[in-house]
């Protein structure tokens, strides 16, 4: 196999052609070099900013939310705590009140309750024998009063209607009633506590507007158990938790141990119509994926803040049936 003779040109010097090799490639690779390490830089930059941007947003929003918390817990604080203590005053005038001045001076207090404190939507007294007292608010600012006699047959049931001056604008009785108060939760609850027992969330008659119980009980100079109770209405509370502003989209809902709703901002998502009537809803009937994600985080981690990533796809919410404000 022939081998062809190299062809070398003795004119140029091999250490001039390296240098113009090595100056072509300064000229040609250096500005590539620059546009790499600068787009390197900037690229290093942005990560840095973004990351920076996200610990200030979440410091920030960590900073809102501890504010929040803190409004929150002071509203339900006081909500429940004005309760608390008028439970309290009222059991002790009618613990150590004569059993003929008893049901005047509950229904005294009961009325000024009602006038001052603008969360209480009635009150109640039940004893060991079916006697029965409520006072809750009436039309136009007035009050009703229904009374039970619970006297082996003689049994006697009575409401007594006052307008806003608390002057008796009506009376009449009512045979047909069968209302027992010791069958009732709040007075069963009491009678097992040694402190102040909490019902769970209902509806109240006769507008369906979801509430809260709490109940006290004692033993009269007569011997008789004496169950104390008042109602307490959420709407308030709700309310106000609608009036929060958290972020662009946020919310805030108060949920019990068992997944129960107790306030949220939209109140008529609190309560639904079940098969029995009016039920108080669970965190995972109101149509919000969003809170039902917070709410078993919470049940499998415990209490806390914590960042979750939120997905793109939004689920369109299922609908939730409004309580109609009837009989």
């Amino acid at each position: 196999m022939a081998r062809g003779n190299a062809v070398v040109d003795i004119d140029v010097d091999p250490a001039a052609a390296r240098a113009d090799r090595r100056r072509a490639l300064l000229r040609i690779g250096g500005p590539i070099l620059c546009v790499v390490l600068t787009t390197a830089t900037i690229l290093f930059i942005s990560i840095y900013a973004s990351h920076a941007n996200i610990r200030g947003a979440l410091a920030l929003s960590g900073d809102v939310l501890t504010a929040l918390e803190g409004r929150i817990t002071e509203q339900v604080t006081a909500y429940f705590g004005v309760a608390n203590r008028t439970l309290a005053v009222g059991r002790s005038l009618t613990q150590g009140g004569p059993p003929g001045g008893r049901k005047a001076l509950i229904e005294k207090f009961s009325i000024g309750a009602l006038r001052e404190v603008p969360q209480i939507y009635a009150l109640v007294l039940g004893d060991s024998q079916g006697n029965f007292l409520l006072v809750r608010r009436g039309e136009n600012s007035g009050s009703e009063t229904k009374t039970i006699a619970n006297t082996p047959g003689q049994r006697k049931v009575v409401w007594t209607r006052r307008n806003a001056a608390g002057e008796v604008i009506a009376r009449e009785e009512d045979p047909s009633d069968t209302y027992d108060p010791r069958t009732r939760p709040w007075y069963v609850q009491a009678l097992t506590s040694q402190t102040i027992s909490w019902t769970d969330v209902y509806p109240f008659y006769p507008d369906y507007q979801p509430g809260i119980s709490a109940s006290a009980r004692y033993t009269g100079i007569d011997g008789r158990f004496f169950v104390f109770s008042l109602d307490i209405e959420l709407a308030d509370l709700s309310n106000f938790l609608g009036s929060l502003k958290i972020g662009k989209s946020g919310r805030a809902m108060i949920v019990d141990q068992a997944g129960r709703m107790i306030a949220h901002p939209q109140v008529h998502r609190v309560v639904h119509r079940g098969a029995s009537g009016p039920e108080t809803n669970r965190i995972d009937e109101i149509g919000d994926d969003v809170a039902v994600g917070a709410y078993d985080r919470f049940r499998i981690e415990g209490s806390g803040r914590r960042t979750v990533r939120r997905s793109s796809v939004r689920r369109k919410p299922r609908a939730v049936d409004k309580i109609p404000i009837d009989d």
